[in-house]
């Protein structure tokens, strides 16, 4: 049975689940139940991993295992927590106001640097998707938290404060995120066909990169409404 968590969510690098402060060898066990969850993704990636699998996949008894994580949701959580810093980068690289005179390639840059993105770690934002539609709380917190940058980028794009949420051009702003999210998932979706691809020469590839360009000309066409007066008037 799971220990029963005695430190907050936040001290979970650093400690068990006893509270007990990990030494090295503790983090070198933590790391590797996390490893195991990567590679049985790699290894499976259409059968959801449980955690008895994961333990005898990183080497390590069931007892141990529970001293880091209750349940999978929070190992799945460990596991997203570089993925989630390596969003928030993406966002920082690539939100710089987009010039007018190449509006439609400064989008094409943003979202084929976001697929790439998600070609990179298609597996673990699927299962985690697939745990957030049933309604887990703590991994819809985190698609928030890789969400919610993107859509002030796009706000700034477009002109206005995504804070203020009764601004017009603020719901532009996450309707675009969410035909930037949905079409990553479904690029990077094994099911469908198109995946794996990776942006360079074959059928696939060429395929997704239409996608890409027909998605950049939206945003772009979205983007100059709004600079432009064009979109954005209140009826």
């Amino acid at each position: 049975m799971p220990q029963t968590a005695l430190i907050d969510t936040s001290d979970r690098q650093s400690h068990n689940l006893l509270g007990q402060r990990l030494g090295r060898k503790g983090r070198d066990t933590r790391e590797r139940v996390v490893a195991a969850l990567h590679q049985l993704l790699a290894t499976s990636p259409d059968v959801q991993p449980t955690l008895t699998a994961i333990a005898r996949e990183a080497g390590v008894g069931m007892t141990t295992l529970y001293l880091y994580f209750s349940d999978l949701s929070e190992l799945l959580l460990a596991a997203l927590d570089p993925i989630t810093r390596e969003a928030r980068l993406l966002i920082e690289q690539h939100c710089h106001r987009w010039s007018d005179d190449i509006l439609h390639d400064e989008c094409l840059t943003f979202l084929e640097a976001h697929y790439r993105f998600w070609a990179k770690h298609s597996r673990i934002l699927h299962l985690r998707n697939s745990f957030a539609d049933a309604g887990d709380p703590r991994l819809l917190a985190n698609r928030r938290a890789m969400s919610n940058p993107a859509i002030e980028c796009f706000a700034h794009q477009i002109g206005i404060d995504a804070r203020q949420v009764e601004t017009t051009g603020s719901e532009h702003a996450i309707v675009l995120l969410t035909m930037v999210e949905r079409m990553a998932t479904i690029t990077t979706d094994a099911n469908i066909g198109f995946a794996p691809v990776a942006l360079h020469a074959g059928a696939s590839d060429a395929f997704v990169l239409r996608l890409l360009e027909a998605e950049a000309s939206i945003m772009a066409l979205t983007i100059d409404g709004f600079r432009h007066g064009a979109l954005g008037r209140r009826r």
